[in-house]
């Protein structure tokens, strides 16, 4: 699933928006094994039972994606029963741009250079590391979206044993399918139609023509019957129709970070495989 997120100032408001339902958002800085500088997110429930909760988001997604239905979010869910929320942000993306050494914006640093290996190999553990040195969890809860499910199952191939020793159970919400197989008609069709959104995908990573990225904002503007409100709470909803191409394509820009090639070939090749 491509996350399409149409928040106009996300470096302050998806802070206030979240505290705004009663709860203080901890955003902690993990380090991984080769260097990235990861936002773990951490939501403390009033009444705890005990139990840990971890998230995973999908691609081209952040952790602010659990968050889009307003006080019916699932974190905000799990908070009223008593878990402890922990939220992943993978490298690369809007709040885990860093590095120790190696410059985004430098194209030879090397800081593009991975992908749902190391996602897998590198930014999981190192966050599930951290909850458990903080919290004193043995195993924890996987909530997975969209690549962040296929992230687990690669997990449990890579090494069974973290998997094992860090969850007890697994949820996965918007799994991604292999269709490959598939020999009746309807399914072959929606094949088809995922493809050509795949495809997308990658026109994504490879920088929209600034005429396209315009057209979707003046849609986004002229039809908020279709695009409706953002979010359900009425003191920080706000319009699309208030929207502006430019803060559009800023924020367009932003969201993308963590669409390299690499990661996106390896995500073509986990998607069509035979």
């Amino acid at each position: 699933m491509i996350c399409l997120n149409l928040t106009v100032d996300l470096g302050t408001y998806y802070k206030e928006y979240i505290e705004s339902f009663g709860y203080k958002l901890e955003e902690n800085p993990v380090i991984t094994d080769d260097g990235y500088i990861l936002s773990l997110w951490h939501l403390n429930p009033k009444f705890p039972n005990g139990k840990t909760v971890f998230f995973q988001h999908g691609f081209t997604c952040t952790a602010w994606i659990f968050f889009h239905l307003g006080e019916n979010s699932l974190p905000f869910y799990l908070l009223k029963e008593g878990y402890d929320i922990w939220l992943a942000n993978n490298r690369g993306s809007y709040f885990s741009p860093g590095h120790i050494s190696k410059d985004p914006k430098d194209p030879k640093s090397g800081y593009n250079n991975y992908s749902m290996d190391d996602f897998v190999a590198s930014d999981m553990p190192a966050m599930v590391k951290y909850i458990k040195e903080r919290t004193g969890a043995k195993k924890m809860t996987f909530i997975g979206h969209s690549q962040g499910t296929t992230l687990f199952l690669m997990a449990m191939m890579h090494d069974p044993i973290f998997t094992e020793e860090s969850f007890d159970n697994f949820i996965s919400l918007g799994t991604v399918p292999n269709l490959a197989h598939s020999k009746f008609l309807p399914i072959d069709i929606l094949d088809m139609i995922y493809d050509l959104l795949r495809r997308a995908t990658f026109l994504q990573a490879l920088n929209l023509p600034e005429l396209l990225r315009e057209l979707l904002a003046t849609l986004a503007k002229e039809h908020p019957k279709i695009f409706g409100k953002i979010f359900q709470n009425s003191k920080f909803s706000r319009n699309v129709r208030d929207l502006f191409s430019s803060e559009f394509t800023q924020y367009y820009n932003k969201n993308r970070l963590n669409t390299k090639l690499k990661s996106l070939i390896s995500k073509e090749k986990s998607l069509n495989k035979k």
